[in-house]
């Protein structure tokens, strides 16, 4: 039955419950933005992924007890985390600083030595750090 001039469209016909190219073309943005999204996710957890395991390991040895007697004495899973999980994980977290650290300062080193003789592949900050110590020219 067609629908009047003044009538909604139906659902069916937004949705493209109708129109097999519309559905095709919405899966498909859909799983572009599902790659995109898993990829960024990936190169990020590629990074962190020895501090995951590092505060993975110091969590798994605090005594469940500790939990236990903050849930008792009425704390929530925030306070439990803030006021007792977390000022006893100050040891992870300085290692976590550490690590951090030495691979931000790899990522400038490396790059530094390998690249001493040849000025064309240096990276932006190996690039900013040559020029320290020259004069600036107006």
């Amino acid at each position: 039955m067609p629908a009047a001039s003044g009538a909604r469209p139906s659902r069916a016909k937004i949705c493209g419950v109708g129109n097999p190219s519309l559905r095709e073309d919405a899966t498909a943005k859909v799983k572009d933005a599902w790659k995109a999204q898993s990829k960024q996710a990936l190169a990020i957890s590629e990074k962190h992924v020895i501090l995951i395991f590092l505060f993975a390991g110091y969590f798994r040895q605090l005594p469940g007890e500790l939990e236990e007697a903050a849930r008792i004495d009425g704390a929530g899973y925030v306070r439990i985390f803030w006021q007792v999980m977390l000022p006893l994980a100050k040891p992870a977290i300085a290692t976590a600083m550490i690590l951090s650290l030495m691979r931000v300062w790899n990522s400038f080193l490396i790059p530094l030595v390998l690249t001493l003789a040849r000025p064309d592949p240096r990276t932006l900050a190996v690039g900013v750090y040559s020029f320290q110590g020259e004069p600036l020219q107006y």
